[in-house]
């Protein structure tokens, strides 16, 4: 048998060096050594014929090294205004094709500089190679001859996909360890075994959590330099504020109570000796446990003219923090008071609260007798007076810890009966949404993301702004028919007149509160976001909405760092007096909740291999089975560890099955799943933002800005000038050469002429041609006979420039 530790201690250092990618070649932070041989000294001897170049590079030193790509920062002397060209050799000293060749200049810029040489994505992907020097061209014109540098680099190189191509034939086996009771069970029968602990979700207490989450830094006024903004809580629930709450401190003047109805109505109160004056207003949700309502008048009767500002924050399910700052206005002065109070909720008398009952307690409320004459079989409904917790009281080993009921199954805890029992009909809600995914799907790598770059307006180009970033998701609450047989085969166990499962039905469009969580961590105005739904919540959900590039990057790194956009959805049963549900929503890619659970088929698992289908490798934590149990049926689970086994995108996984009983396969209530996480891996992240962008990951987004003197415009006796840009940075994904709208130059001193956008990938630098018509006074046009290259964020066009380009094209101009 192999060595188990060895093993694993193997898998890990792979996935050290293969999956995260990180120092691939063993040169990171180290200065490479230069190389001198007569070759480049010729080329530089005759590069000198066109111009000579003044400068030296001082010392070439390596940054960042992944499998398809090296960052390196060059440290020179002088070469002010010079063009750098950023290439690899083979051992031949031939230039490489399969590396992508990097063009810069220098204008303006000190030492060093930075660039990053990438695998040209034609390279197949199951190839290895390695780069045995660097050379850098230094020269007074784009392309043109100057000094050569060459350094010995000695870079392997592995296509992002090469390691995904070979751990599609990697096959890991699995050793599984009974935990607990589990290597208790009778090997060819239930012999009844029970976990020694019990389950309870508490549904308040899943309502939110301690982890925080930053707001993007923000441009500080009139400069370039970033601030961090607030820290934020991240909530992982939405709480129900509807109801009646009361000061906790009897007062017989002051704020006394308010009603809060449908979560987004209140009405306040104010006392004065026995009278109540209420105000209200709309209830705005700022946060999942944050609300918020203004007020034109906060009903204080001595009071004329005041506006009061309500902020909730709420404690527990039965207390809340109430700030109240109201503005008081006179005749002769303003002031502004602030009120902080503790409100509870209050119970009426005679009021009975909704029972929640476990499925033992419900066996209880169940009548023990039929009503003589016929039985109506009819369904009434989903009730409001019963549900039941279908996850409460699972039976686990002590070892085992699930924090969420979403662990386990993604159909929530509370089932609610119909109103009439006999109809057998019981109603379900989903245990959370998540962003879609599915291996099936090639495109985007599976998942319901989508960012693209929108066009930019004239608007936009005149006040120097970025291109729009449209960013989409496709939300679900991803219920399977295997989930779903599990739940009527425990409802049927109990309840002997049990026919099937609905989905709770509603009463109106689905509603989340991702408009107030991307206004309040990355300021999108609510204009700009759009959520698509219906009253289906087994549909999906789309979230959409427009932002620009510098946003989109702080979205990006929370998408892909497991923190995600977390926000709540919004069900209003068809019943109203069913209390509204609110359901987690999250928006994440480096995440166990898109890829969900993963099933094992019981009755196939032992002889077909699993596969990680995700671009992530995983951390296999245990085996799960849920089934019920012999003992009063109630659900159980049995685990077996894996040992945080690590497994590489696409390789795949067989297991040694002998302590899992047989049994257990065929037993028609078994529901088998792996507990895994996702690894971290900045490659894969790389891969998917790529997959999912409809242009370059880590793009920067560049605006062009031409400048022509008015001393131009009088020489040529020009009225205006077109100026045509044509780039593969035009395209998103660099992919094709495209020409971007036409710049029209008109004679306006001070106005910005800017065009754009092109996409530079991270490290790069603008690489575009440009080519001017000018339109003369006398109504004639003149084109320029030829296409300039140049990598100049901001193009100067001045006299002497633009005549060498009209020489013998416009009369006059020679």
């Amino acid at each position: 048998m192999i060595n188990r530790i060895a093993f694993i201690g193997m898998l890990a250092f792979f996935c050290t060096t293969i999956c995260t990618a990180q120092n691939f070649s063993g040169l990171q932070n180290k200065k490479l050594t230069k190389v001198d041989d007569l070759g480049t000294a010729l080329e530089s001897l005759i590069g000198r014929l066109g111009g000579s170049v003044d400068g030296t590079i001082d010392s070439v030193v390596v940054i960042e090294d992944y499998e398809k790509e090296i960052r390196l920062k060059i440290y020179y002397t002088n070469f002010a205004n010079a063009y750098f060209t950023v290439s690899t050799m083979t051992e031949s000293r031939q230039r490489e094709t399969q590396v992508e060749i990097v063009k810069f200049s220098q204008p303006g810029r000190n030492s060093p500089a930075e660039c990053v040489l990438r695998l040209n994505s034609t390279v197949p992907k199951e190839s290895l190679q390695e780069s045995q020097y660097l050379r850098i061209d230094i020269a007074r014109k784009p392309d043109g001859g100057g000094k050569v540098k060459v350094f010995s680099l000695r870079k392997k190189w592995k296509m992002e996909g090469g390691p995904s191509a070979s751990n599609s034939n990697m096959l890991i086996r699995a050793v599984l360890q009974p935990v607990g009771v589990a290597a208790n069970l009778n090997p060819s029968s239930d012999n009844g075994v029970m976990p020694a602990k019990n389950i309870r979700f508490n549904k308040a207490l899943l309502n939110v959590t301690d982890e925080k989450i930053r707001k993007p830094p923000v441009k500080t006024t009139g400069g370039n330099s970033f601030t961090e903004r607030v820290s934020y809580k991240k909530f992982y629930a939405f709480d129900n504020v509807s109801g009646t709450w009361v000061n906790k401190v009897t007062t017989t003047n002051g704020y006394s109570r308010m009603i809060i109805t449908n979560n987004n109505h209140i009405s306040l109160y104010w006392r004065s000796g026995s009278r109540e004056t209420p105000a209200s207003a709309p209830l705005t949700t700022i946060s999942p446990n944050k609300f918020r309502a203004q007020f034109a008048g906060d009903g204080k009767a001595e009071t004329v003219n005041t506006k009061s500002e309500l902020d909730i924050t709420l404690l527990n399910n039965n207390e809340m923090a109430v700030k109240i700052t109201t503005l008081i206005k006179s005749f002769f002065s303003t002031n502004r008071k602030t009120y902080d109070y503790t409100f509870m909720r209050q119970i009426q008398p005679g009021q009975v609260d909704p029972k929640i009952h476990t499925i033992d307690q419900w066996l209880f409320v169940m009548p023990e007798k039929t009503p003589p004459g016929p039985v109506s079989t009819e369904p009434l409904g989903p009730g409001a007076s019963d549900i039941v917790n279908l996850w409460d009281g699972i039976a686990v080993d002590n070892l085992i810890d699930f924090k969420d009921p979403q662990e386990i199954s993604n159909i929530n805890m509370t089932v609610i009966p119909d109103k009439n029992p006999n109809s057998g009909l019981y109603y379900f809600l989903p245990a959370d949404f998540h962003l879609i995914w599915d291996p099936a799907v090639k495109a985007k790598k599976g998942y319901g993301l989508t960012i693209s770059y929108g066009k930019q307006t004239e608007a936009e180009a005149d006040a120097n702004a970025d291109a729009p970033v449209n960013m989409s998701a496709i939300l679900t609450a991803g219920i399977s028919s295997k989930e779903k047989s599990f739940v009527r085969a425990l409802l049927k166990s109990k309840f002997p007149n049990f026919k099937d499962i609905r989905p709770l039905p509603l009463r109106e469009n689905i509603q989340t509160t991702f408009q107030n969580t991307l206004g309040a961590l990355y300021n999108i105005p609510a204009e700009k976001i759009t959520v698509t739904s219906g009253t289906d919540f087994t549909n999906t959900i789309k979230v959409a909405w427009s932002t620009n590039s510098d946003t989109k990057e702080f979205i990006q790194t929370a998408l892909t760092s497991g923190e995600g956009i977390v926000a709540s959805v919004i069900l209003k049963p068809k019943n109203e007096e069913i209390t509204e549900q609110q359901i987690p929503a999250s928006i994440s890619l480096a995440d166990t909740r898109p890829f969900g659970k993963m099933n094992l088929e019981p009755l196939t698992w032992r002889t077909k291999e699993w596969k990680n289908a995700t671009s992530y490798p995983l951390r296999l934590k245990y085996l799960h089975v849920l089934k019920q149990s012999k003992q009063g049926n109630n659900p159980i689970i049995y685990s077996w560890s894996m040992d945080n086994m690590e497994v590489p995108s696409l390789a795949s996984v067989s297991f040694e099955n002998n302590p899992v009983p047989l049994w257990l396969d065929n037993d028609p209530s078994s529901v088998m799943w792996l507990d895994y996480s996702v690894m971290d891996c900045r490659e894969c992240n790389d891969t998917v933002i790529t997959a999912v962008t409809d242009g370059v990951s880590g793009s920067t987004v560049q605006q062009i800005k031409f400048i022509i003197p008015k001393a131009v415009f009088d020489t040529l006796k020009a009225d205006y000038f077109m100026i045509y840009v044509r780039s593969s940075q035009v395209d998103p994904k660099g992919e094709m050469v495209k020409e971007l709208p036409v710049l029209n130059i008109t004679n306006e001193p001070g106005k910005n002429f800017l065009v754009g956008p092109l996409f530079i990938p991270k490290g790069g630098s603008p690489d575009f041609e440009f080519n001017i018509k000018v339109s003369s006074t006398d109504g004639e046009f003149y084109l320029s006979d030829k296409w300039i290259k140049t990598s100049e964020k901001e193009v100067l066009l001045g006299k002497s420039r633009v005549i060498e380009i009209f020489k013998g094209i416009i009369p006059g101009i020679n």
